[in-house]
């Protein structure tokens, strides 16, 4: 149970050090709601939507454990965001995410011990500013 806790907080929430700025991408920063849809657990989960605080310094929320526990190779071209990662615990993913200012779309890629997880992101600016709001968590 607490490694799908794990994955599943790998999926929900991915890591970069860039800033959206310096990759040339175009986003809307403020609160946005993402949806995230998987598949390839052992029971169908449904989708899930959590809110959450993007800008141009952090155009992808933070998980402490991720950036402790995984080392992640990343890229951008456009609007584009790519990465993968090596996690000490063996779970292995890549990415890739689309910010279109004010909407994204995205999918990854995770696997360990034989497992692989797909997920697809659709996301949405909904606010400006950022407060503590997150849904269905």
């Amino acid at each position: 149970m607490r490694r799908t806790r794990f994955i599943t907080g790998v999926i929900a929430v991915f890591l970069l050090t860039l800033t959206a700025a310096e990759a040339g991408m175009k986003l809307k920063p403020g609160t946005w709601e993402m949806s995230i849809k998987m598949t390839g657990l052992p029971v169908q989960m449904p989708a899930i939507k959590n809110q959450y605080c993007i800008t141009n310094e952090k155009p992808v929320p933070m998980d402490k454990r991720q950036k402790k526990d995984c080392k992640f190779k990343w890229s951008t071209k456009k609007n584009s965001l790519f990465w993968s990662m090596n996690c000490k615990n063996g779970i292995k993913g890549e990415a890739k995410f689309n910010y279109k200012w004010d909407r994204m779309i995205g999918y990854q890629v995770i696997s360990s011990r034989g497992q692989t997880i797909k997920s697809t992101f659709k996301g949405r600016w909904v606010a400006p500013g950022c407060k503590k709001r997150r849904t269905n968590r």
